[in-house]
């Protein structure tokens, strides 16, 4: 058998053998490019939902710390609501906006909430960001509770001019998306927790 010609270039099993090898490599790295990109998808949705589910921690927070009274010498209302607005004076933990002093908080609409604090003096302000849903939505506020004091509590659309807080408020999201499910807070809650526990050591230890 003579030898072939080194010079005579590739023979045409070669270059076929060439081509299924570069098919298979561009099939390998077309799945792995494809996978890359679902995972990245997935990664901003993740993070999207877990910015959305912080938004409403802290709506909810900011909820539960609101004033059960008005404060000496302030003249602003602790509590104010409509179907589509929320304006609470609240005391936030965590430095979110003044240590331990009373920071009127606004919350508009929309899904992307913004809360303006304004401090006790009104001289200074902070606006922070509340994304509240992954998706464009609205909010739609109702408020529980008797009104007139005395009367059967029901949901309110409006919460306006009280001395005191409703019992409950509840935050839909309007859209055509799936969306958060309603989610309920008390205000005032921690004001409540923190004498109940002084009320609950006060039997425990007789004086």
């Amino acid at each position: 058998m003579s030898k072939r010609n080194r010079k005579s270039g590739v023979t045409l099993l070669e270059t076929l053998i060439a081509l299924a090898i570069m098919a298979m490599a561009a099939t390998l790295l077309s799945a792995a490019f494809s996978t890359y990109l679902k995972l990245l998808d997935r990664s901003e949705t993740s993070s999207a939902e877990v910015e959305s589910a912080l938004g409403r921690r802290n709506l909810r927070v900011w909820i539960e710390h609101a004033l059960p009274a008005a404060a000496p010498n302030d003249e602003r209302p602790i509590f104010w609501g409509t179907s589509t607005e929320l304006r609470v004076l609240s005391v936030p933990p965590g430095g979110q906006f003044w240590p331990g002093v009373a920071t009127e908080i606004s919350i508009g609409p929309t899904s992307e909430a913004l809360a303006v604090g304004l401090s006790s003096d009104q001289t200074s302000q902070r606006t922070l960001e509340a994304n509240l849903s992954p998706q464009t939505a609205s909010l739609r506020f109702e408020y529980w509770g008797a009104l007139p004091f005395g009367s059967t509590p029901a949901w309110h659309d409006e919460w306006i001019d009280q001395t005191l807080p409703p019992d409950l408020v509840r935050i839909s999201f309007v859209g055509n998306q799936p969306l958060p499910p309603p989610m309920v807070a008390r205000p005032s809650k921690e004001w409540f927790q923190d004498e109940l526990s002084v009320e609950t050591l006060s039997l425990a230890f007789p004086p």
